[in-house]
């Protein structure tokens, strides 16, 4: 998996039931993906 295919993932909301905060599923995937980018850029550079 990459940042980009991170950086695009969208999950749908669900109705009638507790799930996770959208938010903090926000903020979890921007870290990845800032993880992820930093990663990839330094095995590019090999």
């Amino acid at each position: 998996m990459t940042a980009e295919q991170i950086f695009a993932l969208r999950f749908t909301e669900t109705k009638f039931r507790d799930g996770y905060s959208k938010d903090d599923v926000d903020q979890f995937l921007d870290k990845a993906v800032l993880t992820l980018r930093e990663y990839e850029a330094t095995r590019a550079g090999r």
